[in-house]
């Protein structure tokens, strides 16, 4: 039986376009295959973490850093079950990093790299950590929020994202992807999804794995996890979020969202209710890898 427990402490700043942000201790907790709509900036303080990102995998030792782009497919968590990995873990929308104009070329900015070990890169974004859940200190949190951020897309390198983060799959990939999105709350087969491709089904299924770094399913899941997050943040109950994101009922909603999200719906719901800038520390609180 393991000693330690996973612990998490998450919060949002909404001023900041809804800015989440936690910092957690896993002990147990490794994330399947998946995608955010936000970027995804980590940095690993204590112990060791793992991703996998793009093909390859990365350990990710003290003042390791992850910089996922929206949209990005990757995994996270522990190394190894037992072996503890204490981190901070921001995820700013696209259009907050258009706002605070960081001096990028590319707008909207993308990470070239998704992994690195900097050791001013980690005490930035750890520095930011530290103020992030006291209103008091919001001048100083934009400040230092504006510099890790800027720091770390320059110790990344920059490119243009296409399409926050899509775009640079071959076209018929982009359709299938297209197809998804305007079709996540429906009933969808492999094989109409191929035959709107003009593709066979298995064809589909080895080209969509290749290009995108997980099944259709899969994906399909993620954009469904991610509507029914909304609902839940805009009130709607369980069952109802449930349903408008396409789910036949409310079990398997709960069990896909606490796999990709680490927390149940009901405890997410309890940390979008809290103020502005509160913070919660729950035995088993939402945070996203």
């Amino acid at each position: 039986m393991d000693t330690l427990k996973d612990r998490v402490i998450s919060g949002y700043v909404h001023e900041l376009d809804d800015l989440e942000f936690s910092t957690a201790t896993y002990v147990t907790q490794a994330f399947p295959r998946h995608f955010h709509e936000t970027y995804s900036i980590s940095v690993v303080e204590r112990g060791a973490g793992a991703v996998w990102c793009e093909g390859t995998n990365y350990t990710l030792p003290p003042n390791g850093v992850t910089m996922i782009n929206p949209g990005q497919v990757h995994t996270g968590g522990i190394t190894r079950r037992g072996t503890p990995m204490h981190y901070h873990v921001l995820y700013p929308s696209v259009r907050l990093i258009e706002r605070l104009d960081l001096g990028a070329r590319a707008s909207p900015p993308a990470f070239r790299v998704p992994s690195l070990v900097d050791r001013e890169a980690a005490r930035r974004l750890s520095r930011m950590h530290r103020v992030l859940p006291d209103p008091s200190r919001s001048l100083e949190r934009d400040e230092l929020l504006v510099d890790a951020l800027a720091y770390a897309f320059t110790a990344s390198g920059t490119r243009a994202m296409l399409e926050r983060g899509r775009g640079a799959e071959p076209a018929g990939i982009r359709r299938a992807l297209d197809y998804l999105h305007a079709h996540a709350t429906e009933p969808i087969s492999l094989a109409a999804l191929a035959h709107a491709l003009d593709w066979t089904p298995a064809h589909l299924s080895r080209a969509f794995r290749k290009q995108v770094g997980m099944p259709p399913y899969a994906y399909l899941l993620q954009l469904r996890i991610a509507i029914g997050r909304r609902a839940l943040a805009q009130g709607a109950s369980i069952a109802a979020a449930a349903l408008t994101a396409g789910f036949a009922d409310q079990s398997h909603f709960t069990r896909e969202f606490r796999r990709r999200t680490g927390t149940t719906p009901g405890a997410f719901q309890a940390l979008v209710a809290l103020g502005p800038t509160d913070v919660k520390s729950m035995q088993d609180g939402p945070v996203r890898s």
